[in-house]
């Protein structure tokens, strides 16, 4: 996976047009770097005294031009080859000269390549035998890479400096693809059909827990984050998610929360920014998204974070760093927020994710347990390759490469799989294909996972729906609390304006969701996933009964077994969340209604419903609401909530309703 050239809010610096030498420890430009080294050489001059003295005349001429008049020098280098066609220096030049300009960069590497050929022995050509090694390897010819990286290895003077380091790493790239990789070197990667894939580069793709909204960053020579909606026809024409969060400056690499209104993104050289490139927060109600918070000192650093994963409840976030504290380039740091809601200081992942080198584009799956990463310093067929790494109770497991066809010698990064594990979305770049305008392109494309990869990934399901008021009808924003094993694992919310909420649970966990909201008597359901189809397609309406003088409140879950009073009140019942509005409202009187099924005489069944209706009483009154407070009626099986002969009717029917009076 390529570093994304001229991207400032991926890797948090633009490089200039003479190109980024880091491999030398300085970014700084190819000519200079060129020019400076060939002067300190004089042995390439020399060639043991092979070079004719016309061509060195012409050598030395184009010498002399070369600060000045680059196009002139150019000539007499080329002059200088035909009249001397085994004068290396001229070749070295040339290349130089060529690799300098994004338009005549493809033309530079055979004179590099005729330069090593008729001197390979000359130190001052160390940096093309990288530049030609790295070249074969993006382009996936992993034996010509081999054979660069060797001859740079072989006259290397410092075999300790991150220079030589780097190159060892590039050389364990090729011999891990040729022993790991089939002959068809390129996998098959499915681009976005249009209108995505319109703009000079799009990368980093997130989408939510329905996989009905895409997002991803844009970029036209300005980065900002763009949104596309899934139709019946396909993906709608991106636009710009928010001129509240996209602004003047560049935007991008963000994560969305499991229902779509939680965004963590990064955005670089604002006045408010810490770093150069800051991770910031933005809350969307209705269409709306809010004006982005920076997520402050507690999370970003001076230096540069980006390319945040939030976990599907929002409450852990993962992202890339090159903050000190980290092991070599770029690390994987994750934070979580504290009871008050504040973000934690922020943890390395160490050694067990992180290398001397870079671990970028993290994303953790919405099971809370698999992490995606790229990495360029884990074995890898290239670059960056993409790992999955597993959470344990010892930590996390070691990186495991994803292997062919997902990884070639291509660039993907921005990974996103869907809750069930069955679809993978990233961005993919192939560095060997001249890109327009010098500017590094990248395409957003999905991938079907195998299932050897599928087995990697615990899939989850969404549970889709919306909370309105049970008498109007009117969207509520309400307190979503999913339980496993009658503890709470998460918590969500429905949206103000739209009363919609999603949220991702595992379809093989008996789950139950607890819905809340003040002044309403709350809900309580056991999802069935596999029996129930509107959990997914958002059909699923919850009712809340609003809580106030002369309402009725059926106490679900607070059921009678036939003929008996005894009552059996199920966990987190309506007959709980009664009790404890009664004691959060104090004024607050009852009537308390029985009701029976339509077995018996009307005169047993008044009295069982009587008897039903003392027992929700002593419940009350055990729970330390006031006598005072409570009066009992019965009504025998004269009004019946459902007319029908069933079992199951029968057991709704035999009830008790609250009647709140004051």
């Amino acid at each position: 996976m390529a570093r994304l050239l001229a991207n400032a809010q991926i890797h948090g610096y633009t490089v200039g047009i003479g190109g980024d030498l880091s491999v030398v420890g300085v970014k700084v430009s190819t000519f200079y770097f060129f020019f400076y080294s060939l002067l300190v050489s004089p042995s390439v001059l020399a060639q043991n005294g092979r070079i004719s003295a016309s061509a060195r005349k012409l050598y030395d001429s184009a010498e002399r031009l070369l600060p000045f008049d680059r196009e002139q020098a150019l000539k007499l280098y080329k002059k200088t080859i035909e009249t001397d066609s085994f004068f290396a220096a001229p070749y070295m030049r040339i290349g130089q000269l060529l690799f300098d300009s994004k338009e005549t960069k493809e033309d530079a590497y055979p004179y590099f390549e005729k330069a090593i050929k008729h001197d390979s022995n000359e130190r001052a050509f160390l940096i093309i035998y990288e530049i030609l090694g790295k070249r074969y390897l993006q382009k996936g010819d992993y034996s010509k890479a081999e054979t660069y990286f060797k001859g740079y290895l072989r006259l290397s003077p410092q075999p300790k400096s991150s220079a030589h380091r780097s190159v060892l790493r590039y050389l364990k790239q090729c011999e891990y693809a040729q022993y790991h990789l089939p002959s068809t070197k390129q996998g098959k990667h499915q681009r976005l059909s249009s209108p995505i894939n319109k703009a000079l580069a799009q990368s980093y793709p997130v989408l939510t827990a329905d996989l009905q909204t895409l997002i991803y960053t844009h970029n036209n020579g300005d980065e900002d984050i763009f949104v596309s909606k899934r139709t019946a026809q396909g993906w709608t024409n991106p636009k710009s998610i928010s001129g509240q969060i996209n602004k003047a400056t560049n935007e991008g690499t963000c994560s969305i929360s499991s229902d779509g209104n939680v965004l963590v993104f990064t955005a670089c050289h604002r006045k408010t920014n810490i770093g150069k490139c800051d991770l910031y927060i933005s809350y969307k109600t209705g269409n709306v998204w809010s004006e982005p918070i920076n997520l402050g000192p507690m999370v970003n650093s001076q230096g540069w974070q980006s390319q945040p994963a939030l976990s599907a409840d929002g409450t852990v976030l993962y992202f890339s760093s090159d903050r000190q504290g980290g092991l070599g380039g770029k690390d994987i740091w994750c934070t979580s927020l504290n009871t008050f809601g504040e973000w934690r200081v922020p943890v390395n992942l160490g050694a067990q994710i992180n290398t001397e080198f870079d671990e970028i584009s993290p994303f953790i799956h919405s099971n809370n347990q698999t992490l995606f990463f790229a990495s360029d310093g884990w074995p890898s067929v290239g670059g960056f390759d993409i790992f999955i790494s597993k959470k344990e109770y010892a930590g996390w497991t070691t990186p495991q490469n994803l292997g062919f066809p997902l990884n070639d010698f291509a660039d993907q990064m921005g990974f996103y799989i869907t809750p069930d594990c069955q679809e993978a979305f990233y961005s993919y770049h192939d560095r060997s294909v001249p890109s327009e305008n010098g500017a590094v392109v990248s395409s957003l494309c999905h991938y079907s996972l195998p299932d050897s990869l599928k087995q990697l990934c615990p899939a989850m399901t969404f549970v889709k729906g919306r909370v309105v008021d049970s008498e109007t009808k009117r969207p509520l924003k309400a307190t979503i609390g999913v339980l496993e094993k009658e503890e709470q694992i998460a918590t969500f919310h429905s949206d103000d304006s739209t009363g919609v909420f999603l949220f991702v649970v595992s379809p093989q966990t008996k789950t139950q969701v607890e819905v809340k909201r003040k002044n309403y008597l709350s809900q309580h359901f056991n999802l069935r996933l596999a029996a129930d189809s509107s959990f997914q397609n958002g059909t699923w309406e919850i009712l809340l009964t609003p809580i106030k003088v002369d309402s009725n409140v059926v106490l679900q879950h607070t059921l009678f077994t036939k003929n008996s009073s005894v009552l059996v009140v199920a966990p987190y019942s309506a007959l709980e969340h009664l009790a404890e509005y009664l004691k959060q409202n104090v004024a607050t009187q009852l009537v308390i209604e029985g009701h029976t099924d339509d077995v018996g005489t009307a005169e047993a069944n008044y009295t069982l419903s009587v008897q039903r209706a003392e027992s929700v009483k002593r419940y009350l009154l055990e729970k330390g609401i006031e006598e005072q407070r409570l009066r009992v009626k019965g009504y025998g099986k004269s009004r019946p909530l459902v007319q029908h002969g069933s079992e199951q009717a029968r057991q709704q029917n035999r009830r008790v309703e609250c009647k709140i009076v004051q």
